[in-house]
């Protein structure tokens, strides 16, 4: 609203007067935090007397009754400026004199690390161009969801913004919004088909297997409602040469914040564990039969593991069950691409 207008201009007004370079982009990062507290898109959560963040969803949903913030700080409410600021401090602070939670005997209390070093370069450029250190150990990423979250719009919440400021130092900042086509997404508004989706997905994980070590690791999480979102994932995994050496699940995401814009409320994210595929000839078939057995097997294992308490003792939901089911059918699947055959001996895409 216009009062909000006012008060995140004057102060943005202000972190643009700051002089040191390194402290303006510190003071900015406190500022787009507090941007996800303050429009008409925030309301107000009774259950727990707080407000909920624009984003809380991963879309624009409007509100019949907003829930007003203030931007500067009080002493209730959640997410104003000053809370950012500080939240920042505490950061910095645990980057000077990293710490961990002890696990031995003396469980949950604070173990100081000696020295935690370490060198970082930042670019900002599609993962399709992307340079990374060659034979690197580790390719840790978090892939698009299909045609779940339109990454690239809901960034223009923030980035008009940022580019106010940010476009007098860094040249990606110059357009008025977020670039958009060059984004794998599944969209069918913008012209972007499933095919778009996983020839843009090949292209990506072609990239990370160029610039990964032979015996490295790539990393990523994933989850999907749609039996096509996964299909795509598989098949722009193997056919970039990776082979998919384990999946765990693990408990992400909760209903109120879902990357599914459906009623399937998956909580369960599945992190995936690649390595490069050699030895493609030495590949022998298999039967969908055989392998569909081992498959419920290593399921219905993973899933006692899970209800015996290993995030609590609540009974997983069907869709969290079919989330295991999917992830120990991948990790199989990937094993022996292009080598499973029905009864017919035609194999099984």
């Amino acid at each position: 609203n216009r009062r909000q207008l006012l008060c995140l201009s004057t102060l943005l007004n202000a972190i643009g007067e700051e002089e040191d370079q390194l402290l303006k982009e510190m003071l900015l990062s406190a500022f787009f935090s507090l941007l996800n507290n303050v429009s008409d898109f925030s309301s107000y959560r009774k259950t727990v007397g707080a407000l909920r963040q624009v984003f809380a969803r991963h879309d624009f949903q409007p509100k019949n009754t907003p829930c007003e913030n203030n931007v500067w700080g009080t002493s209730v409410g959640m997410g104003c400026f000053e809370t950012w600021i500080e939240a920042i401090i505490l950061g910095k602070s645990f980057l000077k004199n990293p710490w961990d939670y002890s696990k031995g005997e003396k469980k949950n209390e604070k173990v100081f690390i000696d020295s935690l070093k370490s060198e970082y370069s930042l670019g900002c450029d599609s993962s399709t161009r992307m340079t990374l250190l060659r034979n690197s150990d580790f390719v840790i990423t978090d892939p698009p969801y299909a045609g779940n979250v339109n990454y690239s719009e809901l960034a223009d919440f923030f980035y008009v913004w940022l580019r106010l400021i940010l476009s007098k130092n860094y040249p990606c900042f110059a357009p008025e919004i977020t670039p958009k086509a060059e984004e794998i997404i599944e969209n069918p508004t913008r012209g972007k088909s499933a095919t778009d989706y996983k020839n843009g997905l090949i292209e990506v994980w072609k990239r990370c297997n160029e610039n990964l070590a032979d015996d490295g690791l790539m990393v990523f999480t994933f989850h999907h409602s749609e039996g096509s979102a996964w299909e795509s994932l598989l098949e722009s995994l193997c056919n970039a040469g990776f082979v998919i050496e384990a999946i765990y699940p693990i408990h992400s995401e909760s209903e109120s914040s879902l990357h599914l814009m459906d009623k399937q409320a998956i909580s369960y994210d599945l992190i995936h564990v690649c390595k490069k595929k050699v030895n493609f000839s030495e590949e022998k078939q298999r039967s969908w039969a055989g392998v569909r057995q081992e498959i419920r097997q290593k399921a219905r294992e993973e899933i006692k593991v899970i209800e015996s308490g290993r995030y609590g003792k609540e009974k997983l939901s069907p869709e969290d069950v079919n989330i295991i089911l999917i992830g120990k059918c991948l990790e199989l699947y990937s094993r022996h691409y292009g080598q499973i055959v029905d009864y017919k001996g035609e194999v099984v895409p």
